[in-house]
């Protein structure tokens, strides 16, 4: 059943109940006034008929006259209509009673008057035939109003609903590639939510659409150089082995290939796992240092052979994230900072509050970037010219925008300066997780 419906029959069904309710009640109150009318109508009757004077006994009457009299005196009839029986209508009681006679029933009123009792009576199909007039004149409007009542409903119920269906008709409409935003001409305060959540979805799907779109063609177009590679390198190899002129150098070609070709896919990979989609927001508190402690860890052998030093100056600050992100943010950056800032640089990890926020910082005494170049570097797949040219370094392109990925996912930010040790500096800024500063403070 539509809604529509529902709210038509359920409204009308409630305003008929309601309206033959009252009715109802009308007709119980107005009954009761009638019989109150009715009953006083018998009392004059019998008081008017007190002084009667009749030189007959018998008063002529038709018998369907809704009205019959007595009047009795020290037990003797001294006149009566002739639609009355020659017996008394009632006891010799004051007050009303009922009575049936002449093959109908009677609502009866006796008193006494001196030395006379006066006995009146009237038919009591009359009264029920003045009730059903006047219940006919009371429910009448409200049977006539009642259809009137449902087209005001109807129009109001369709009115009401005309935002609903006109957002049922856009979404329908709808094609599977169509993820434009739904807008309502009419809007109502009920369907905003709704529709702002509908608008929700979709802005989503078409993000992730067009990030799945771009980086499905751009790995497409970055992977097809490491695979020539691949493909060169292997028919050298097979070459040099046909020509009994096998060297190790053949074998290190093939090795670079592989490892570029394992990087791509490590990034692509690592980019996949950070979309918003898949990012657990079910995060948790998480002690930076101890992850920067890990992170140098992992490197430090790739430190090592290049001659290089790596420092450390943090404590314990806490913030609310999630932690293959985190680990995956600083890996890329010291990566960076191992592969481009020169055998036997510094390196340099540090950690200081700003605010309600925790900067980490990453810096170098290597070559750095250009100002003009800062920016270029968070797009994917790009690479700058001398990283380009230096064929003894693996790297995407991916890194950096990867990095700026998971930083905004934290709601966080990032920044590239200077360094005062020369080369390049990233500044990377993480909102502190509730009672972080405490926690660092009581350590």
């Amino acid at each position: 059943m539509s809604i529509q419906r529902y709210l038509f029959l359920l409204i009308i069904s409630i305003v008929t109940l309601a309206t033959f309710g009252a009715a109802l009640h009308g007709y119980r109150a107005a009954m009761s006034e009638l019989e109150m009318i009715l009953d006083q109508e018998l009392v004059s009757l019998a008081h008017s008929l007190t002084s009667v004077k009749s030189t007959e006994v018998v008063v002529k009457q038709e018998n369907q006259t809704p009205f019959a009299y007595q009047v009795w005196q020290n037990q003797q009839l001294v006149v009566r209509s002739s639609n009355s029986p020659e017996i008394p209508l009632t006891g010799f009681t004051q007050g009303f009673g009922y009575k049936n006679f002449l093959g109908a029933r009677w609502r009866v009123y006796c008193q006494q008057f001196a030395q006379r009792w006066v006995m009146v009576a009237q038919r009591q199909n009359q009264r029920i035939v003045s009730a059903e007039r006047v219940l006919l004149t009371s429910i009448t409007p409200v049977v006539i109003t009642i259809p009137l009542i449902g087209l005001l409903v109807l129009l109001a119920v369709r009115t009401s609903l005309s935002p609903l269906r006109n957002l049922s008709k856009q979404l329908k409409a709808k094609s599977a590639d169509e993820l434009e935003p739904v807008a309502l001409v009419k809007n109502s305060k009920e369907l905003e939510p709704i529709v702002d959540t509908i608008n929700s979805v979709l802005a989503r799907l078409k993000s992730s659409f067009a990030r799945e779109k771009r980086l499905a063609s751009d790995a497409a177009h970055e992977l097809r150089t490491p695979i020539s590679v691949l493909n060169i390198a292997a028919h050298n190899l097979v070459s040099s082995y046909q020509n009994n002129s096998l060297t190790t150098d053949s074998f290190e070609e093939l090795q670079q290939g592989v490892e570029r070709m394992a990087h791509v896919v490590e990034q692509i990979l690592a980019l996949n796992r950070t979309s918003p989609e898949n990012f657990n927001h079910c995060l948790v508190a998480l002690d930076i240092q101890s992850i920067l402690q890990s992170v140098i860890a992992k490197l430090y052998v790739r430190i090592e052979d290049k001659q290089q030093t790596v420092s450390l100056d943090s404590q314990s600050y806490w913030v609310k994230g999630d932690e293959f992100s985190l680990q995956t943010l600083f890996e890329n950056l010291v990566s960076n900072a191992n592969k481009y800032a020169g055998k036997g640089c510094e390196i340099k990890l540090s950690t200081q509050l700003n605010g309600q926020e925790l900067c980490v910082i990453v810096e170098d005494n290597g070559p750095g970037i250009a100002v003009a170049e800062r920016e270029k570097i968070f797009d994917r797949f790009y690479r700058l010219e001398q990283a380009r040219q230096n064929t003894g370094v693996t790297g995407c392109g991916l890194g950096m925008s990867i990095v700026k990925h998971i930083v905004e996912l934290h709601q966080g930010r990032i920044a590239l300066e200077q360094s005062v040790l020369g080369g390049l500096k990233v500044l990377v800024f993480i909102p502190l997780a509730q009672g972080a500063q405490r926690q660092s403070n009581g350590s």
